[in-house]
């Protein structure tokens, strides 16, 4: 019975993105709690989650199995969050 082993090897950088994707979802999760700024705390949460994936994954540049699943995902949190962020912060600005 043997076990896969999934080596993940972080960089400075990596762990800078994981960092700035870890206040991303605290920050997301403190705004989420107001109704006025719930969407840009969702976007902060969904970007905050797309960060990590990158960062654990070097910057995309593991094509594992693994690698390939976690870009998918990011792609998916970041075509969710950007977007929140970006409408949101129209809104606030008032365009």
């Amino acid at each position: 019975n043997k076990k896969m082993i999934l080596p993940i090897n972080l960089t400075l950088n990596s762990i800078l993105v994981i960092a700035i994707g870890l206040g991303f979802i605290a920050g997301g999760i403190w705004l989420v709690r107001f109704p006025g700024d719930r969407l840009i705390g969702v976007g902060l949460i969904f970007t905050g989650l797309g960060n990590i994936l990158l960062g654990v994954t070097n910057g995309f540049n593991d094509w594992s199995p693994r690698g390939n699943f976690f870009f998918r995902a990011a792609v998916f949190f970041y075509l969710v969050g950007v977007p929140a962020l970006g409408y949101s912060l129209f809104k606030i600005l008032g365009f």
